[in-house]
């Protein structure tokens, strides 16, 4: 029996039908598309209301309100940033007709937000209900956008390695360009400040979350090379997981308007982000193009408020934000420096008087290419409204950040990738390491024309994969990035298709999952050159020997193969780092340092040195004896972890996935709102990507696949998906973690799509109907 509930809200013109299936996806019908993105929210707003809030604190840099001094680390950097003050003025360019369907959508999140508490969370730690509007779904939609934004973080790192290393810090970036990782001569001096960013970053790990691995897979298939003759699309974005899921599936539909629309939303932002219509299907990864750039800004002694600039001393725009925080009488005050390259974010960090004056002479201001941007709703809609490669590409031109790596594949058979998102052009330099900002010789000149980025369509090989690798070669004429991911998922998912000639939506699934590691085995030829030294080495060097790759949570070889590296890198370039050592590998024994764009180059940059045999990182040592030795130090290791057997060395008792809520880092909430441990094959370079985060071996995992997306397009109703979680937003709703059992063993549900599909799938029906007169009124 199908369940019903009746709402009567206030904002809406007609009714609304929506029907939930067995995972508790709404398929949303609409008579008009205000009327669709107003139940769009109020969809969000119910079951995901608590996550919203959340969010919505974090982005408008106000949680200091609701979590004490706790908050305050975060709200300066959020207020900082601007991401509040940014999302103001991209709205400012909205078309009018745009900013009534985003009107829309926030009465249709306020609607829902006055029905009151979803779940125990919201009891627990009630958090401000006030009424949504556009600019917190625009404030939002940019927090999004800068965790797919690099490299400030990295240039920070680079300062560390710099001071360090040298021209010899380029040893350890496969993609570094020589020349450009050693500290400018006019800014030695900055390391402290630097130094200082960076632990402050650390303190915002829990509210912002790891950005270690984010990147994502995606490739499409054309239908010579499948079972159907019809293309193939298949992307599963890697994200930190966290329950609820970042994303939250939806079916949108206004016949009226030629609308339908179904794939993973993110709630606070209308429109579907990544899946299908009836035409077109589309997927993404990010590109880690290189929109971040840090510029050293000299101060006049006399006036901290006036910096240099090329054509002489200019004033700074001053910006003084005041938070409020629970528990404390007087608001905390602090003033930011606004220079023409972005704000100074070094005015962020606490030693600086809140009055302001003592500031330095010389402080650290931060470009970033989506601060520039307007928002992206509008490239949204148009992307879920387009019917061929022409009204995608369309769609796209007007995408602003982050920068992703495309896919698309249509009814018509066609198959096509497309680079979209704002990425500078400098007039010198690529942006590695803090610049000086008063010459004006690093400076942003404008930026890669959308004609000139990356495009491919009908490709003859039938074949497009990204894996967050070097998608451009070596006459691309436009600096992207020097931070490219290595290859190796790209390869083993080229090679995996490459070996299916007719493909279909379940082989894809099977290499969303694969856990071969082409990276892993490059250790291998090394391994099994050592002489063993008792049984048990002679046992494990053999489990080494007849080992295929397989990042299998069953098997020893990858606990030894792991664990090899993880000694090698301590070992070999731990000594010559120094201090640098933890900003390079992002690792801290108590929370997430930055670097994760090192943090996979890292073994790779390794396995380089020890190719080479260079003795500048090798010593008067062979390269053998250091494998040999950090071999040895692994057993000892091993052995101390998980005991003296090792045939119970298993990957899956230190590999191990976590899903976990914002509640749940409370100690004694854990078990309430938090799930797992669960063992988990992969690591950072397979194609089901799970890196340790900072490489910390035995640590918490980075990103991992957070949704899972096989379109078919010779049938809609083919197509397959899998959130890691679930669709409801608490604890005690049925779909909070639903359909995580399937993702681990590597299976998806069904996308239901036609409307006799979907009513043959019903479980449960909300009608909305207009209210006239005052408030809401759920119907009995």
């Amino acid at each position: 029996m199908i369940r019903s509930r009746r709402f009567r809200l206030d904002g809406l013109h007609a009714p609304v039908e929506i029907r939930f299936d067995e995972w508790g996806v709404p398929h949303i019908e609409a008579r008009t598309l205000a009327d669709l993105f107003f139940a769009q929210g109020f969809v969000h707003g119910r079951d995901r209301g608590w996550q919203m809030r959340f969010n919505r604190l974090v982005a408008l840099g106000r949680l200091s309100e609701v979590f004490g001094p706790m908050g305050l680390e975060m709200d300066r950097f959020a207020r900082g940033v601007g991401w509040a003050e940014h999302a103001r003025s991209g709205l400012e360019r909205v078309p009018p007709d745009l900013r009534k369907l985003l009107e829309a959508y926030a009465a249709g999140v306020t609607a829902a937000f006055r029905c009151g508490p979803t779940g125990p969370e919201d009891r627990l730690v009630p958090l401000p209900d006030f009424p949504w509007t556009v600019e917190h779904s625009a404030a939002w939609g940019l927090v999004v956008a800068w965790a797919l934004s690099w490299n400030w973080d990295s240039e920070l790192c680079r300062v560390a390695m710099a001071q360090a290393l040298g021209e010899r810090a380029a040893d350890l970036e496969p993609e570094a360009i020589f020349g450009e990782t050693a500290l400018f001569p006019e800014t030695v001096g900055i390391e402290p400040m630097a130094e200082r960013l960076l632990q402050m970053y650390t303190m915002l790990a829990r509210w912002l979350g790891p950005r270690e691995g984010i990147g994502s897979n995606n490739w499409v298939v054309a239908g010579p090379r499948t079972a159907t003759g019809q293309p193939i699309l298949a992307n599963d974005p890697h994200l930190p997981l966290s329950l609820p899921n970042i994303w939250y599936e939806q079916q949108l539909v206004c016949e009226p308007e030629g609308f339908a629309v179904a794939g993973v939303t993110t709630p606070g932002l209308p429109g579907v982000v990544l899946g299908h219509n009836e035409w077109i299907a589309w997927g993404a990864t990010a590109v880690i193009a290189d929109t971040q750039d840090w510029f050293i800004e000299r101060f006049d002694p006399e006036n901290p408020l006036r910096y240099e600039t090329p054509e002489g001393w200019a004033w700074a725009e001053v910006r003084e934000i005041e938070i409020r925080v629970r528990g404390r009488r007087a608001p905390e005050r602090f003033w930011m420096r606004i220079t023409r390259h972005g704000p100074v974010l070094t005015d962020l960090l606490p030693e600086y008087e809140p009055e302001g004056i003592d500031w330095p002479r010389v402080g650290l201001a931060l470009a970033w290419a989506g601060a520039q941007a307007e928002t992206w709703f509008e490239a949204l809609l148009q992307l879920d409204r387009a019917r061929d490669w022409e009204t995608f590409r369309e769609a796209l031109r007007r995408w602003p950040a982050p920068v992703l790596n495309f896919v698309y594949a249509d009814r018509a058979g066609h198959i096509g990738y497309q680079m979209a998102g704002r990425i500078p052009i400098r007039r010198r330099g690529h942006g590695l390491l803090p610049a000086p900002g008063w010459s004006g010789e690093f400076d942003w000149i404008g930026e890669i024309p959308f004609e000139e980025l990356p495009s491919v369509f009908d490709p003859p090989q039938g074949i497009l994969v990204t894996a967050n690798h070097r998608i451009v070669g070596p006459g691309y004429p436009y600096f992207i990035s020097a931070e490219w991911m290595p290859d190796h998922r790209a390869r083993r998912i080229q090679e995996r298709l490459a070996a299916m000639p007719n493909l279909t939506a379940a082989d894809c699934l099977t290499i969303q999952t694969d856990v071969v590691s082409l990276a892993a085995l490059e250790w291998k030829p090394w391994l099994v050159r050592i002489e063993p030294k008792d049984a048990d080495e002679a046992w494990l060097l053999a489990q080494v020997k007849a080992w295929d790759g397989q990042m299998d949570p069953k098997g020893v070889a990858p606990t030894v193969v792991a664990a090899v590296e993880w000694v090698l890198l301590r070992q070999l370039l731990g000594p010559r780092l120094g201090s640098a050592w933890r900003r390079y590998l992002g690792e801290s024994l108590n929370a997430f340092l930055p670097g994760h764009s090192f943090y996979r180059t890292a073994p790779h940059a390794l396995r380089e040195i020890l190719r080479r045999g260079d003795p500048f990182w090798l010593g008067e040592r062979t390269a053998l004896d250091w494998v040999a030795g950090a071999f040895r130090e692994a057993v000892r290791d091993l052995r101390h972890r998980l005991g003296k057997d090792p045939t119970r060395w298993v990957w899956g008792r230190v590999h191990r996935v976590t899903l976990r809520h914002a509640l749940g880092q409370v100690p004694g909430l854990a078990p309430f709102f938090n799930r797992g441990p669960f063992p988990l094959g992969g690591d950072g370079d397979t194609p089901l990507q799970a890196g340790f985060q900072g490489s910390q071996f035995g640590g918490a995992l980075g990103a991992l696949p957070s949704w899972r997306f096989v379109a078919d397009l010779s049938d809609w109703d083919r197509c397959l998906a899998v959130l890691a979680g679930g669709q409801g937003g608490s604890p005690i709703s049925r779909h909070y973690c639903d359909q995580f059992s399937l993702w681990l063993e590597g299976r998806a549900r069904p996308m239901y799509w036609r409307r006799e599909t979907v009513r043959a799938h019903t479980q449960r029906m909300w009608q909305l109907e207009p209210f006239v007169g005052a408030g809401l009124a759920p119907a009995p």
